[in-house]
């Protein structure tokens, strides 16, 4: 990898990662609810649909920003039981707004970069990153020594394999082959996904506004996606029907043909 790509992978990982984590969890160790943390995270797609304009020339179309509407009041729903009012410095509603920032300032970056290396190799710098920085934050508060308690290294376990190489990997992932829009468009899935698991593995109440929320998240998210779809099939298309004008005939007789409109034959037919 040149060091210019290292150099800023490095910088991205600090972003989307290091920045990213540190604020979620710093934010509910200060005592902010989940569901807050995850109603402040929802604003990420209108964010991003709002500065694709302006740092990517990209256009988001009005349907589009229909669904992310949609999706938006559907996280509203979902988490509003979980977004009560917590006994925590007004301060501390800085840290998921700081979360979402960083987490869409690595998304540009990323996006940016031309000549992006593998996600694998991708998320290999963005953990060193994360890792040394969390190192040095450990020694400097003599808290390097890590707890006996099991459960502290099953969560850790978890936290690798799920949000690191599964989560981070399929956004980066994604982010190569969607567009951004669209990418952070799934961010609204979360909080139905995360609602989901609290019913079946900790027997969280389910309520009809909570599955009112789950179909406009699903709802907004489809919009979103299918506008996404026909814009790139669009986009093909044009490419196609420029690609085949701009090649020239190989031969001039049916070039002469394609010009004046005839039909193979008619020059004979004319002749007879």
């Amino acid at each position: 990898m040149a060091p210019r790509t290292l150099g800023r992978q490095a910088l991205i990982g600090a972003c989307a990662q290091l920045g990213y984590c540190a604020s979620v969890y710093a934010a509910i160790g200060a005592g902010i609810a989940t569901g807050t943390t995850a109603l402040i995270d929802a604003v990420q797609p209108l964010v991003v649909a709002t500065l694709v304009g302006p740092l990517l020339g990209l256009r988001v179309r009005g349907a589009q920003w229909g669904g992310l509407a949609l999706g938006a009041v559907g996280v509203v729903l979902v988490v509003r039981p979980q977004a009560g009012a917590a006994d925590a410095d007004p301060v501390a509603y800085l840290l998921p707004a700081a979360a979402m920032a960083c987490l869409v300032a690595g998304t540009f970056l990323e996006r940016r970069s031309s000549g992006r290396p593998p996600v694998l190799v991708t998320l290999t710098v963005h953990v060193v990153v994360t890792a040394a920085a969390l190192l040095v934050a450990a020694i400097a508060t003599g808290t390097l020594a890590p707890p006996a308690d099991p459960a502290f290294w099953i969560t850790t376990v978890l936290a690798a394999l799920v949000p690191t190489l599964g989560a981070y990997g399929l956004y980066w992932w994604l982010l190569e082959r969607v567009g951004i829009t669209a990418l952070n468009a799934l961010l609204f899935l979360v909080a139905p996904t995360t609602a989901a698991a609290g019913a079946l593995l900790l027997g969280e109440r389910i309520t009809m506004v909570t599955l009112a929320g789950f179909a406009l998240c699903g709802a907004g998210v489809a919009v979103v996606l299918a506008t996404e779809g026909r814009r790139g099939g669009s986009t093909a298309t044009r490419r196609r029907s420029t690609a085949t004008a701009a090649t020239p005939s190989a031969d001039p007789r049916t070039a002469a043909r394609a010009a004046t409109g005839r039909p193979r034959g008619s020059t004979a037919a004319a002749r007879s």
